[in-house]
């Protein structure tokens, strides 16, 4: 893809592609190139290593059960925002319900900001979100 714009979702994602995620535009927010970096690699050999171990994790370690409502806590950081892309490729296997909790305990100047990057990226999924 050019310099400056999003992968093609039609090309494999590796090592350069994260490089071309590097490449978006530094005029995008930090946490909007985050999440655009890490829905790239949704579909890649990372998520392929991981996708089998979250299932596992959902049917052995929690018992979940196919249709559950699941509540995601996501702060905003890459490991939730992570977690959150990797049950959402769980999502139509699963038929979860995901519902998206952020907490906003207003501690540091970018809390604001953080909320807003959470609510944004449950809105763009259509799932549910809850700030306390």
């Amino acid at each position: 893809s050019a310099r400056g714009s999003e992968p093609d979702s039609s090309s494999s994602v590796g090592a350069g592609s994260l490089m071309r995620v590097r490449a978006w535009p530094r005029s995008l927010p930090r946490r909007q190139r985050l999440s655009r970096a890490l829905s790239a690699v949704a579909g890649g050999p990372v998520a392929e290593l991981l996708l089998p171990r979250v299932h596992t994790a959902l049917s052995r370690d929690i018992g979940a059960t196919p249709g559950q409502r699941l509540v995601v806590s996501v702060s905003g950081g890459c490991d939730s925002v992570a977690l959150l892309h990797l049950l959402l490729a769980l999502q139509p296997r699963w038929r979860l319900r995901l519902h998206v909790l952020h907490f906003n305990h207003g501690l540091r100047p970018e809390s604001g900001d953080e909320e807003a990057f959470v609510h944004a990226l449950a809105e763009r999924h259509s799932l549910p979100v809850h700030v306390r």
